[in-house]
């Protein structure tokens, strides 16, 4: 792909990575709830369209880890926000438009 397209932004699909991150988080459905609405909810990170806002609230979704689900921070650190940042940053290429 990156042969044919070189100039084409990689996005990974928000929808499967919350239902793989669902499966990591090891608590009660309330608290995995309240973490998975932080990160992939209609005001969540993954959904943030400005760099100070995903900063914003990348904040309040390590404070949710902390709180819920402890656990499963080092999976988000480690696995979740590289790739959600990589998104948010093909979302600010000029042309280019991600699906709400």
């Amino acid at each position: 792909m990156d042969y044919a397209f070189p100039s084409a932004a990689h996005v990974t699909c928000t929808r499967h990575m919350c239902g793989n991150a669902q499966d990591f988080i090891g608590v009660s459905e309330a608290d995995r709830a309240r973490v998975i609405d932080t990160i992939f909810g209609k005001n969540g990170l993954a959904k943030a369209d400005e760099s100070v806002l995903f900063d914003c609230r990348l904040h309040l979704v390590s404070e949710a880890c902390r709180k819920f689900a402890p656990a499963f921070e080092r999976h988000f650190d480690g696995c979740i926000v590289s790739v959600l940042h990589a998104n948010h940053t093909a979302s600010e290429t000029p042309g280019l438009q991600l699906p709400p």
